[in-house]
């Protein structure tokens, strides 16, 4: 395998596997709230995406937004 082939496979293995990672993030910031730690500004930000708002006392420590 040239150089060049390899590099090019190395860039579609970190594309994929940063494809992946994205995607994760983007369902735990959007749907699996609970999983943020509440009284933070990653839970806040999370609830004004998705247009609820968050909780003011926290539920078990975790991010809980309310509709």
């Amino acid at each position: 395998m040239t150089r060049k082939k390899a590099a090019r496979a190395m860039l579609f293995i970190a594309a994929g596997v940063a494809l992946v990672l994205g995607g994760l993030l983007v369902y735990v910031f959007l749907f699996d709230t609970a999983s943020l730690p509440c009284d933070s500004v990653v839970c806040d930000l999370s609830c004004w995406v998705t247009q609820r708002r968050p909780s003011d006392k926290c539920m078990y420590g975790e991010c809980f937004c309310l509709y």
